[in-house]
């Protein structure tokens, strides 16, 4: 069976569909994958001449797969897939023209099975987790279990990406994933839906062993240049066992630095002494709110304002770089709410912020307090592929929304230099939007290459990089 997936771009190595590429790859099949900034998906699906074409859609991105899944539908007779998270808690989109099928929740089991029985000509419509037109009718199937070891699962295919893409397989820096799941209820994410969509399993963590963590290391240190690590866990290593054992193994056997996630109120002593000895270089840890009330109000994230300074503290006294994540625009907020988070950041002392909009996904719990309390500037419809682009929330005014837009741009720079405090508070008044977002972009670039991700490039790979980070970043 010919699969086709299409990519829009890769400013991330796709993991989940490299993970499903490599179970599919398992099953015989010919997969391959085309990355729209490289070709033309139509032209290319016109020559590979797929048996299916697969999507994976983020909301912000869903809009642009429907229209080059209509191009090639217009091309060709072919089946169409879509996955990921927009299909999984937005499943209307099966209603939309020329959507054949969609796959809610983890797709590791269920697409091959679908793609298998598709092949066989057996009843593909009778597949878990799976929406299906047929004819007029759309067969609706219940979720399956979620597998629950994952060291019984392949690792992602890396090859498929780093054959389309030079920069890539070139870049010292590699991304990984050890573990799915989060144990809390932020009402901004989509956790707290997916533990809703699997209620059996609950807040439960799955996490590979730290043996098949090392193995999936090695074997891509092995294969292609690795000098730094980003893991994209929720949180990393949750589990402190589990923790002790990585950092003994991987100092041993890897030693490479890297970057991880954890969350303030699981940080102490012993944890971040363990990623140090790692070489754990930087970690980042979420504030979101720098008002203590609304985080527990509205974000349901009750972690202390307290224990948010003293994780930064302790991540900063032992020599490992902190990065911060925080959200602008939130609803029921404004301008002066916002300016507080900027002054909490300054206290916590981080090497970079991460800034973003508020983005009112749907089904979020935070998403739907702001649909249904008014507060959204348009609909849920314009939500765009960047959390930095721009708010489509509604504030008192529309000046209002334009300080706090233009706050965003300025925002990591004088958290790093807070001298700047009175002069940034008198820029977001001004109309300046152009000079904000280069300021915004060259600072961002520079901070992250520098302070967060640290690796050694080529002047070539460096301007291939900044061309891509220039023509992807939001703001």
């Amino acid at each position: 069976m010919k699969v086709l997936f299409v990519a829009r771009e890769i400013s991330y190595e796709p993991l989940g569909l490299m993970q499903v590429i490599s179970l599919l790859k398992g099953k015989g099949h010919e997969i391959d994958l085309v990355i729209s900034d490289y070709e033309d998906p139509v032209e290319y699906a016109a020559r590979f001449k797929p048996d299916l074409v697969g999507y994976n859609c983020l909301t912000g991105s869903y809009r642009y797969y429907s229209e080059i899944n209509r191009r090639i539908k217009e091309r060709m007779e072919t089946f169409s897939i879509f996955g990921g998270p927009h299909p999984t808690f937005f499943p209307e989109l099966i209603n939309e023209s020329g959507v054949d099928a969609i796959c809610i929740g983890e797709g590791d089991l269920a697409v091959p099975q679908f793609i298998e029985r598709y092949k066989n000509g057996g009843d593909y419509h009778h597949t878990n987790n799976w929406w299906v037109k047929r004819g007029d009718e759309i067969v609706k199937n219940p979720l399956g279990p979620l597998i629950m070891d994952l060291d019984s699962v392949p690792y992602v295919d890396r090859e498929i990406l780093y054959s389309k893409s030079t920069l890539a397989r070139k870049s010292k820096l590699k991304t990984f994933l050890f573990s799915r799941g989060c144990p809390f209820d932020c009402s901004y994410c989509f956790n707290h839906q997916f533990h809703l969509l699997y209620p059996s399993v609950g807040k439960k963590i799955r996490a590979r062993s730290a043996d098949s963590i090392i193995k999936e290391i090695k074997n891509v240190r092995d294969a292609y240049p690795l000098e730094f690590i980003s893991i994209f866990d929720d949180v990393f290593c949750f589990n402190i066992e589990l923790l002790r054992e990585f950092s003994c193994k991987y100092k041993k056997e890897i030693g490479l630095p890297f970057y991880c996630a954890q969350r303030a109120d699981i940080v102490n002593e012993e944890r971040t002494r363990l990623l140090k000895e790692a070489n754990c270089h930087a970690i980042s840890i979420g504030i979101e709110s720098g008002k203590q009330d609304y985080r527990f109000k509205y974000l349901k994230k009750h972690v202390t304002d307290e224990q948010i300074k003293n994780a930064s503290k302790i991540i900063k006294e032992s020599g490992i770089r902190l990065m911060t994540f925080n959200i602008l625009g939130l609803p029921a907020g404004g301008v002066d709410d916002d300016w507080q988070t900027l002054k909490f950041n300054i206290e916590c002392k981080p090497d970079f912020s991460a800034v973003f909009f508020f983005q009112p996904y749907p089904k979020t719990e935070l998403g739907e307090f702001a649909k249904k309390n008014n507060f959204l500037d348009g609909s849920m419809e314009e939500i765009g592929n960047s959390a930095a682009d721009r708010s489509i929330i509604k504030f008192k005014t529309k000046y209002e929304k334009r300080q706090i837009e233009r706050l965003l741009r300025l925002f990591p720079i004088t958290v790093r230099w807070p001298r700047l405090l009175s002069l940034t508070r008198m820029l977001i008044k001004l109309p300046m939007d152009g000079l904000y977002r280069f300021v915004y972009k060259v600072y961002k670039g520079y901070a992250l290459r520098n302070y967060i991700n640290p690796y050694k490039m080529t002047i070539i790979e460096y301007a291939q990089t900044l061309k891509r980070y220039w023509k992807r970043s939001g703001g």
